[in-house]
């Protein structure tokens, strides 16, 4: 993992990580950084603002803050 902060606030800034499985996105999460999700193989269902998204292998998948 690798993470960068933000010396004026002490926040996360960026965080670079790679996961296996879902475990990560099974619970209700809002983060108040941009996250950008790479999606090598496999595929899975993301939840977005109360909204079911199906995402396939290869893609990338950008939220906004606080989403």
């Amino acid at each position: 993992m690798y993470t960068l902060i933000d010396r004026q606030n002490g926040e996360l800034a960026f965080k670079i990580f790679c996961f296996e499985d879902d475990s990560y996105f099974d619970h209700i999460q809002r983060h108040n950084y941009y996250s950008i999700i790479l999606i090598l193989k496999g595929g899975f269902e993301l939840y977005v603002d109360f909204t079911k998204y199906t995402i396939a292998y290869k893609t990338i998948a950008c939220l906004s803050p606080c989403q």
